[in-house]
C-alpha cells in the first residue's frame, strides 16, 4: 500500500474505531491482532460478516494488510462484532466461492464485481469448559 494509502487508512481508523467497537452498525467490527514484528496490540476497524461459527472479513486492499498478515501468522486474534469479543482461529483467505455462504443473496461471480473478494475467514473458537470450583456445596459432614 502506498504512503498516501497508509496514511488516509490510519486517518480512517482513528475515526472509525470508537463507533466499530461499539457494536452501532451492525456490519462494522474490530479486529484485535498483534504485531508480528512489534508484539503491540492493534485494532483495526473493518466490515464483519458472521455465518454460524464463522466471520468472513472483506479484504479490499488485499491480503497484504499489516492486519490480515499479522492474524494469517498468529493463527487468529479476536474479532469486536455487535460490541462482544470473539476469540477466532483457522484464519484463511478465500476466494468467492469460499465467501459465498457468507453471502448468499449474492451469486459468487458477483461477489468481486462488488469488492467481496478476496475475504479472511475465521472461525469462532470453542469456549473454554466452565470452571469447577470446590464442589459447589456444603462439605459433606466426616
Amino acid at each position: 500500500m502506498g504512503s498516501v494509502m497508509k496514511a488516509l487508512s490510519r486517518f480512517f481508523n482513528r475515526l472509525a474505531r470508537p463507533l466499530a467497537r461499539t457494536g452501532l452498525i451492525a456490519v462494522w467490527g474490530v479486529v484485535v491482532h498483534v504485531g508480528r514484528r512489534s508484539g503491540r496490540r492493534f485494532e483495526t476497524p473493518v466490515v464483519v460478516v458472521a455465518r454460524g461459527d464463522e466471520f468472513f472479513v472483506p479484504l479490499p486492499y488485499g491480503e497484504g494488510t499489516d492486519w490480515c498478515r499479522n492474524m494469517l501468522a498468529a493463527g487468529g486474534g479476536i474479532i469486536r462484532y455487535r460490541g462482544h469479543d470473539h476469540e477466532v482461529r483457522e484464519p484463511r483467505v478465500v476466494d468467492a466461492a469460499g465467501g459465498a455462504p457468507a453471502f448468499p443473496r449474492i451469486p459468487p461471480p458477483i461477489l468481486p464485481r462488488v469488492g467481496l473478494h478476496p475475504l479472511l475467514r475465521v472461525r469462532r473458537a470453542p469456549a473454554p469448559p466452565p470452571a469447577r470450583g470446590g464442589g459447589g456445596g456444603p462439605p459433606s459432614p466426616a
